[in-house]
């Protein structure tokens, strides 16, 4: 059900391209007898690269996107504004609020994001007013910004579990001997395949919308990357706050270890092969 999730998605979102497809790695899988896994094929090794690939491709491009991410923090803190406005009826006519409508069957089937739009839109109580609600989306600031005025949203990418290689965990087959399972090492498939498989970004949103208050955000960015010891880069002279623009930052030590610890390894190895 996964592999068709991801394949649906991958498909929607067109731009990402990829050549992974999930009837390639389902109709080769084994028969060996293991207790939670069925095996790949040996050949399809590549293919998983590819899913996994995939699958993180498609939380950069669609599911974490910078835009995604806001867009959802916006709609919910929407939703929390008016959930004590709004009343759903259920069973036996009873009125309830949003989050009470997950225990009522008939008032959670209602429960759309039309049917609360909407709402919010034609309600009549000054308190849901619509620019009330969207106030907390957008906001005036004029360059005094409080810690009120930011977002800092911590995004983690991998390729599904964490820092480990997933591939690692998989059992594949032969067809020299298809009933005997063995595990596939990341330096017998490639040596382009990734080293690290884990990443954080800090992504740090302002909702003053002024060229004062961008440029003042742009300096608090800057001076926590600082603090942090977070990388950050310039892309040239377009871009943020009507100047220099930077790339969000990444947490470089999980990659520096896991680079110099391999090697070290290899140096080792040379040193004992002398």
């Amino acid at each position: 059900a996964q592999f068709h999730l991801f394949q649906e998605d991958n498909d929607i979102c067109s731009c990402l391209g990829g050549g992974w497809k999930e009837d390639n790695l389902c109709k080769r899988q084994g028969c060996v007898p293991l207790p939670t896994m069925i095996p790949s094929m040996i050949q399809e090794v590549h293919e998983l690269y590819e899913m996994f690939s995939t699958r993180n491709s498609l939380h950069r491009k669609a599911y974490k996107h910078k835009t995604t991410r806001i867009v959802e923090r916006m709609i919910t803190e929407a939703f929390v504004e008016a959930n004590d406005h709004i009343r759903i009826q259920g069973t036996g006519g009873r009125l309830l609020k949003m989050s009470e409508a997950i225990d009522d069957m008939l008032a959670y089937t209602k429960l759309t994001d039309h049917f609360v739009i909407q709402q919010i839109r034609t309600s009549q109580d000054p308190q849901l007013a619509q620019e009330s609600v969207i106030k907390i989306m957008v906001e005036e600031s004029e360059g005094k910004l409080t810690a009120k005025d930011f977002v800092v949203d911590v995004v983690k990418f991998d390729y599904g579990m964490k820092e480990r290689n997933p591939v690692d965990c998989v059992w594949f087959y032969s067809k020299d001997n298809p009933t005997k399972p063995i595990k596939v090492h990341q330096n017998q498939v490639s040596h382009m395949l990734p080293m690290v498989f884990k990443e954080e970004q800090l992504r740090v949103y302002s909702t003053g919308t002024g060229r004062e208050a961008c440029s003042l955000a742009q300096s608090y960015f800057i001076r926590l990357c600082n603090m942090k010891k977070l990388a950050y880069e310039s892309q040239g002279d377009e871009g943020f706050a009507h100047g220099s623009s930077y790339l969000t930052p990444v947490r470089q030590p999980l990659a520096e270890t896991r680079i110099n610890d391999t090697t070290k390894k290899r140096k080792l190895s040379e040193i004992n092969q002398m």
